[in-house]
């Protein structure tokens, strides 16, 4: 049986998953039950590390990242292209050094199957796009420094402009750090703690929808 990611199995073209095991008389016993195909990979549980030996497949690996909707910019780029050290987690993509690339508690795969996991990865969901214009009514709220603790309900109000790097500027409060339209199918979370779906927050100068999943 060849072990094909996490606790997915393949054997004779049926893939499994491994359920249980039990351990006796110094003996595994491992329970496995059939499933239809591979199971898309949640785009948080991407991991993996996988040394690169040229400039070429470096660059298909990283467009094969962007393809699902991840950036392809390097966290802390300290590689070169005799022999790349690429890790990736988080969401993140790190080139490192031989050293580093060691000590990284991601799985250890070729490069075939590093391409192979992230044609796995499930289909990004499509971002709305950001079209709440000045003056217009908008529901906003300020994020918790802690979260879970002194939390904050929306507030209704009229948008103004972005004002800084992180925060939105609204006629009523000039540092909200989370903003959604106000319409038909918002307005119920005025006065309310809770966080729907999604919501846009105003990241290095530029609005960013943020799920909630």
């Amino acid at each position: 049986m060849k072990h094909v990611r996490n606790n997915i199995y393949e054997q004779g073209g049926t893939f499994y998953e491994l359920e249980s095991t039990t351990m006796s008389d110094n003996k595994i016993t491992a329970d496995f039950r059939p499933i239809k195909g591979v199971p898309s990979i949640r785009r948080e549980d991407l991991r993996f590390k996988c040394v690169v030996s040229n400039a070429e497949d470096e660059k298909r690996l990283r467009f094969a990242l962007l393809a699902k909707g991840y950036s392809m910019t390097y966290v802390n780029p300290g590689h070169s292209f005799r022999m790349c050290f690429i890790s990736f987690r988080e969401g993140k993509l790190f080139g490192n050094d031989a050293l580093a690339f060691c000590s990284e508690k991601c799985p250890l795969v070729t490069y075939e199957q590093a391409l192979d996991l992230i044609a796995q990865v499930e289909k990004p969901e499509p971002v709305p796009e950001f079209d709440i214009k000045p003056l217009q009514p908008v529901l906003w709220k300020q994020k918790p420094k802690i979260k879970g603790i002194n939390d904050t309900v929306w507030h209704l109000d009229f948008y103004a402009d972005r004002m800084n790097m992180f925060n939105f500027a609204c006629v009523g409060n000039i540092n909200a750090d989370c903003l959604l339209p106000y319409n038909s199918n918002t307005a119920t979370l005025n006065n309310d703690f809770y966080y729907p779906e999604g919501w846009w927050e105003c990241k290095d100068g530029k609005p960013v929808w943020v799920s909630a999943k």
